[in-house]
Protein backbone atom coordinates (compact mmCIF):
# COMPACT_ATOMS: atom_id res chain seq x y z
CA UNK A 1 0.00 0.00 0.00
CA UNK A 2 1.55 3.28 -1.22
CA UNK A 3 -0.97 5.66 -0.27
CA UNK A 4 -3.61 5.78 2.50
CA UNK A 5 -6.65 8.01 2.63
CA UNK A 6 -7.64 10.10 6.06
CA UNK A 7 -10.98 8.85 7.50
CA UNK A 8 -13.59 11.67 6.61
CA UNK A 9 -13.88 14.50 8.66
CA UNK A 10 -10.38 14.31 10.60
CA UNK A 11 -7.15 15.32 10.38
CA UNK A 12 -4.48 12.41 10.06
CA UNK A 13 -1.29 12.93 11.21
CA UNK A 14 0.26 11.01 8.58
CA UNK A 15 -1.50 10.45 5.06
CA UNK A 16 1.76 8.68 2.79
CA UNK A 17 2.64 5.97 5.42
CA UNK A 18 5.63 3.50 4.70
CA UNK A 19 5.42 0.95 7.15
CA UNK A 20 2.64 -1.60 8.76
CA UNK A 21 4.20 0.86 12.04
CA UNK A 22 3.04 4.39 10.71
CA UNK A 23 -0.44 2.87 9.15
CA UNK A 24 -1.68 1.74 12.22
CA UNK A 25 -0.71 4.77 14.27
CA UNK A 26 -1.94 6.82 11.69
CA UNK A 27 -5.15 4.74 11.83
CA UNK A 28 -5.53 5.61 15.73
CA UNK A 29 -4.84 9.45 15.19
CA UNK A 30 -7.72 9.37 12.62
CA UNK A 31 -10.18 7.33 15.12
CA UNK A 32 -9.29 9.31 18.03
CA UNK A 33 -8.57 13.24 16.95
CA UNK A 34 -11.11 15.66 17.07
CA UNK A 35 -13.24 16.79 13.55
CA UNK A 36 -11.34 18.91 11.73
CA UNK A 37 -13.27 22.15 9.90
CA UNK A 38 -16.42 20.76 8.57
CA UNK A 39 -15.64 18.04 5.92
CA UNK A 40 -18.36 15.89 7.63
CA UNK A 41 -20.83 18.36 7.48
CA UNK A 42 -21.33 18.71 10.75
CA UNK A 43 -20.27 21.95 11.85
CA UNK A 44 -18.46 25.09 9.69
CA UNK A 45 -14.55 26.54 10.21
CA UNK A 46 -15.50 27.80 13.33
CA UNK A 47 -16.58 24.93 15.37
CA UNK A 48 -20.31 25.98 15.21
CA UNK A 49 -22.86 22.86 15.26
CA UNK A 50 -24.63 22.82 11.61
CA UNK A 51 -27.65 23.39 13.63
CA UNK A 52 -30.37 25.62 12.49
CA UNK A 53 -33.88 24.27 14.37
CA UNK A 54 -36.27 27.15 13.42
CA UNK A 55 -34.91 27.29 9.49
CA UNK A 56 -34.37 31.15 9.28
CA UNK A 57 -30.20 30.66 7.85
CA UNK A 58 -28.33 30.90 10.99
CA UNK A 59 -27.40 28.39 12.86
CA UNK A 60 -27.68 27.84 16.48
CA UNK A 61 -24.44 29.22 17.97
CA UNK A 62 -24.56 32.80 16.20
CA UNK A 63 -28.90 32.86 17.06
CA UNK A 64 -29.96 34.07 20.31
CA UNK A 65 -33.36 32.29 19.54
CA UNK A 66 -33.02 28.91 17.14
CA UNK A 67 -36.66 28.27 18.56
CA UNK A 68 -37.91 31.28 16.71
CA UNK A 69 -37.47 32.41 13.19
CA UNK A 70 -38.26 35.78 13.56
CA UNK A 71 -35.44 36.08 15.89
CA UNK A 72 -32.00 36.03 14.62
CA UNK A 73 -28.62 38.96 14.04
CA UNK A 74 -29.60 41.79 11.47
CA UNK A 75 -33.17 40.74 11.77
CA UNK A 76 -35.43 43.94 11.93
CA UNK A 77 -36.69 45.26 15.94
CA UNK A 78 -40.28 45.04 16.70
CA UNK A 79 -42.13 45.72 19.53
CA UNK A 80 -42.95 42.16 20.90
CA UNK A 81 -40.85 42.21 23.94
CA UNK A 82 -37.97 40.08 22.64
CA UNK A 83 -34.61 40.83 21.07
CA UNK A 84 -35.72 40.46 17.50
CA UNK A 85 -31.72 41.51 16.13
CA UNK A 86 -30.03 39.57 18.69
CA UNK A 87 -28.11 42.83 20.12
CA UNK A 88 -28.88 41.97 23.74
CA UNK A 89 -31.37 44.48 23.94
CA UNK A 90 -35.27 44.32 23.85
CA UNK A 91 -37.55 45.94 21.68
CA UNK A 92 -34.90 48.95 21.55
CA UNK A 93 -35.89 52.45 19.27
CA UNK A 94 -39.56 50.57 18.56
CA UNK A 95 -41.47 50.39 22.65
CA UNK A 96 -43.15 53.24 23.97
CA UNK A 97 -41.97 55.82 26.86
CA UNK A 98 -44.96 55.97 29.28
CA UNK A 99 -45.45 58.57 31.59
CA UNK A 100 -47.12 59.21 34.62
CA UNK A 101 -50.44 61.59 34.31
CA UNK A 102 -51.73 61.45 37.62
CA UNK A 103 -54.24 64.33 37.17
CA UNK A 104 -55.46 62.91 33.94
CA UNK A 105 -55.06 66.11 31.92
CA UNK A 106 -53.21 63.89 29.03
CA UNK A 107 -49.47 65.02 29.76
CA UNK A 108 -47.32 63.08 32.09
CA UNK A 109 -44.73 64.50 34.75
CA UNK A 110 -41.01 64.31 34.00
CA UNK A 111 -39.15 61.17 33.92
CA UNK A 112 -40.14 57.61 32.32
CA UNK A 113 -42.62 55.60 34.11
CA UNK A 114 -42.58 52.24 31.92
CA UNK A 115 -41.95 51.56 28.41
CA UNK A 116 -44.10 49.12 26.62
CA UNK A 117 -45.66 48.57 23.09
CA UNK A 118 -48.89 49.94 23.90
CA UNK A 119 -50.39 52.83 26.25
CA UNK A 120 -51.26 51.73 29.38
CA UNK A 121 -53.91 52.83 32.21
CA UNK A 122 -52.69 55.90 34.03
CA UNK A 123 -49.78 56.50 31.20
CA UNK A 124 -49.54 58.67 28.76
CA UNK A 125 -46.91 58.94 25.57
CA UNK A 126 -46.55 63.23 25.94
CA UNK A 127 -44.44 64.48 29.09
CA UNK A 128 -43.90 68.15 30.11
CA UNK A 129 -46.66 68.43 32.76
CA UNK A 130 -45.26 71.48 35.27
CA UNK A 131 -47.88 70.42 37.60
CA UNK A 132 -49.01 66.75 37.75
CA UNK A 133 -51.43 67.24 40.61
CA UNK A 134 -53.51 70.42 38.59
CA UNK A 135 -55.63 69.43 35.67
CA UNK A 136 -55.69 73.19 34.30
CA UNK A 137 -51.85 73.04 33.97
CA UNK A 138 -50.15 71.61 31.12
CA UNK A 139 -47.93 72.57 27.77
CA UNK A 140 -51.28 73.26 25.94
CA UNK A 141 -52.95 75.29 28.87
CA UNK A 142 -53.74 78.73 28.11
CA UNK A 143 -51.62 80.88 30.32
CA UNK A 144 -53.91 83.26 32.78
CA UNK A 145 -53.44 86.06 35.22
CA UNK A 146 -53.48 84.12 38.52
CA UNK A 147 -49.78 83.71 39.63
CA UNK A 148 -48.62 80.44 37.94
CA UNK A 149 -47.13 78.88 35.01
CA UNK A 150 -50.40 77.91 33.40
CA UNK A 151 -48.81 76.66 30.10
CA UNK A 152 -45.58 75.31 31.64
CA UNK A 153 -43.41 77.58 29.44
CA UNK A 154 -41.53 78.41 32.15
CA UNK A 155 -43.01 82.05 32.56
CA UNK A 156 -45.34 83.32 35.11
CA UNK A 157 -48.85 85.20 33.64
CA UNK A 158 -47.11 86.85 30.64
CA UNK A 159 -49.24 88.47 28.18
CA UNK A 160 -51.52 89.11 31.54
CA UNK A 161 -52.14 91.48 34.33
CA UNK A 162 -52.58 95.14 34.36
CA UNK A 163 -50.24 97.99 33.72
CA UNK A 164 -50.48 100.00 36.84
CA UNK A 165 -49.04 103.67 37.49
CA UNK A 166 -47.91 105.22 40.51
CA UNK A 167 -50.41 107.97 41.75
CA UNK A 168 -48.03 109.60 44.63
CA UNK A 169 -50.22 112.44 44.86
CA UNK A 170 -53.43 110.62 45.03
CA UNK A 171 -55.63 112.88 42.07
CA UNK A 172 -56.66 109.57 40.25
CA UNK A 173 -53.97 109.80 38.23
CA UNK A 174 -50.58 107.93 37.82
CA UNK A 175 -47.45 109.42 37.08
CA UNK A 176 -44.67 107.29 34.57
CA UNK A 177 -43.85 104.64 37.53
CA UNK A 178 -45.40 101.43 36.55
CA UNK A 179 -46.28 98.21 38.17
CA UNK A 180 -48.28 95.22 37.09
CA UNK A 181 -50.75 93.23 39.09
CA UNK A 182 -53.42 91.04 39.07
CA UNK A 183 -56.12 91.00 36.95
CA UNK A 184 -58.24 90.81 39.71
CA UNK A 185 -56.51 94.16 41.25
CA UNK A 186 -58.07 96.67 38.20
CA UNK A 187 -61.64 95.96 40.33
CA UNK A 188 -60.03 97.94 42.51
CA UNK A 189 -60.24 102.34 42.69
CA UNK A 190 -57.57 102.66 44.99
CA UNK A 191 -54.92 100.19 45.53
CA UNK A 192 -53.44 99.60 48.91
CA UNK A 193 -49.70 100.34 47.42
CA UNK A 194 -51.11 103.96 46.18
CA UNK A 195 -51.64 102.69 42.78
CA UNK A 196 -53.98 103.62 40.10
CA UNK A 197 -54.88 102.39 36.48
CA UNK A 198 -54.40 104.90 33.85
CA UNK A 199 -58.13 105.58 32.23
CA UNK A 200 -57.99 105.44 28.42
CA UNK A 201 -59.08 108.67 27.07
CA UNK A 202 -63.12 109.21 27.21
CA UNK A 203 -63.22 106.22 30.02
CA UNK A 204 -65.76 107.74 32.82
CA UNK A 205 -63.66 108.12 35.71
CA UNK A 206 -64.00 105.53 38.52
CA UNK A 207 -66.12 106.16 42.00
Amino acid sequence: MSKFEPLLGYCAAMTTPKTAFTLALTLTFALFAPACGDKDGASDDSGCANVDADGDGVLACADCDDDDPNVKPGWPEVCDTKDNNCDGVVDEGVDLELYTDADGDGFGGAGVTARACEPLPGLVEIAGDCDDADAATHPDATDTCDGADNNCDGLVDEGGGATWYVDGDGDGFGGEDTVRVLRAAIRLRRHPWGLRRRRRFGEPRGR
